[in-house]
């Protein structure tokens, strides 16, 4: 089921479908989710990201910029795990209400446990501490860091 593509400008194809991939925006084909290229292209580098991911070209991580830069996300009803974007859509507007959603949060860096609510949702492994989680509960603005590689890379 398709339920959103790029403009036709765009010879990339970002497919939003709630049944695949945690309804998470991907390119058509594959499994790599919008915010997945991003962040893995702003940790690595993108040749250093391309290299490590077989089925993906230069051209394709371009087009995956500007979808994520324009925030096309909106237009399609779909953002990406990890965006803040996905959180403001999902009603979540504080470290507590996070904290809700889970059974209990947990801390790779720390033996810190913060009992969740009673919504479920499991019990989710944070990296960091909880002074961490405070600070990046929300996630990153992922079509900024779209912005910028594109303006400061060989995207653009």
């Amino acid at each position: 089921m398709r339920l959103s593509a790029c403009p036709k400008k765009l010879t990339v194809t970002i497919i939003s479908d709630p049944d695949l991939l945690n309804a998470n925006p991907f390119v058509e084909g594959t499994q790599f989710i919008v915010y997945d290229i991003v962040v893995g292209c702003d940790e690595v580098g993108v040749h250093v990201f391309l290299q490590d991911c077989p089925g993906l070209d230069l051209e394709t991580v371009r087009e995956v910029m500007q979808y994520c830069q324009a925030r096309r996300c909106d237009e399609a009803g779909a953002w990406c795990t990890g965006c803040s974007r996905r959180m403001e859509q999902e009603g979540v507007t504080s470290a507590a209400a996070f904290i809700r959603q889970f059974e209990a949060v947990q801390f790779m860096d720390s033996d810190d446990v913060i009992r969740g609510g009673t919504e479920g949702g499991g019990i989710i492994m944070l990296p960091g501490t909880p002074e961490q989680m405070d600070l990046h509960w929300r996630g990153e603005n992922g079509w900024q860091v779209a912005a910028r590689l594109l303006r400061e890379t060989d995207l653009a």
